[in-house]
């Protein structure tokens, strides 16, 4: 729900503007209200977690409702920088999620995510094992996969996590063979600041 801020302007009747002063007046006027608008839509808040605009270089590009017609499907949301696409997903399936990411739901929750990405892409070849990883002090299953689909070679780094309830799914996916330094740095810098929201 967006907050909507209303700003009351008194203009005394003692003052005596030009045209020139009247219209920097406006425009000042103007870009005071773009600015409460701005910071009233900047973050989105999806199961309890809060979505930012903005993740280190990563911008916000859409959002996708799964939750509506599938419960426990939850959302889903997309950001992209210099030819890597970040996609956040926030999902419980319904189930008492645990945020021990050594649980067996969380487990269970992420061998079924990789299971899909073998059933949406013919060849996948994995790059690293899933992993245990600590990032600003909260725990993610990290693995990565080479993916081959009508001729077109990608990299997908998956970060996976649990918190509030939630499954946490944070995919990075890029062309194979390019972006691969940027993208590394890029990626952890999105996590850190992500995982503010996930506490």
């Amino acid at each position: 729900m967006i907050n909507r801020h209303y700003i009351k302007v008194a203009v005394s009747p003692y003052l005596n503007f030009d045209s020139f002063s009247l219209s920097r007046y406006v425009k000042l006027l103007i870009g005071v209200i773009f600015v409460i608008l701005s910071l009233a839509v900047n973050a989105r808040t999806f199961n309890g977690i809060e979505v930012p605009e903005s993740l280190g270089q990563f911008h916000y590009t859409k959002y996708h409702d799964y939750e509506s017609t599938n419960k426990g499907l939850g959302y889903s949301a997309e950001y992209s920088s210099r030819g890597v696409k970040a996609t956040i997903f926030i999902y419980n399936l319904g189930k008492k999620v645990s945020s021990d990411i050594n649980s067996h739901t969380v487990k269970d929750a992420f061998n079924e995510s990789v299971k899909e990405i073998y059933i949406v892409y013919p060849k996948v070849e994995v790059i690293e094992q899933p992993i245990k990883i600590i990032l600003q002090g909260r725990e993610f299953i990290k693995a990565k996969y080479r993916l081959t689909k009508n001729n077109e070679s990608l990299v997908s780094t998956i970060f996976f996590t649990a918190s509030k309830g939630n499954f946490v799914k944070i995919r990075f996916t890029y062309v194979a063979g390019e972006y691969r330094a940027q993208a590394e740095s890029m990626q952890d810098e999105f996590i850190e600041q992500l995982t503010k929201s996930l506490t």
